[in-house]
């Protein structure tokens, strides 16, 4: 899935590590996130490099804690 600036797109995050990162985010009042696609996704903990170069800046518009993970609304 690519995200334009200005669309409105559901992501589905299971990570665990994600999941915390969204939740401390949120949790700060801060609902604005970077989102940038893993080129790798069988890489547990991606770093840097594993990451693309391009990518957007994201609200959250809303979010539902499932026990699979955490489903977002983002635009």
């Amino acid at each position: 899935m690519v995200l334009f600036p200005g669309m409105m797109a559901p992501l589905q995050i299971t990570r665990e590590s994600w999941v915390e990162l969204i939740d401390d985010a949120a949790s700060k009042g801060n609902r604005f996130i970077g989102v940038s696609a893993v080129r790798d996704p069988a890489v547990e903990k991606p770093g840097e490099n594993d990451l693309d170069r391009v990518g957007c800046a994201a609200y959250i518009r809303m979010m539902l804690k499932m026990p699979d993970g955490v489903r977002l609304m983002l635009q």
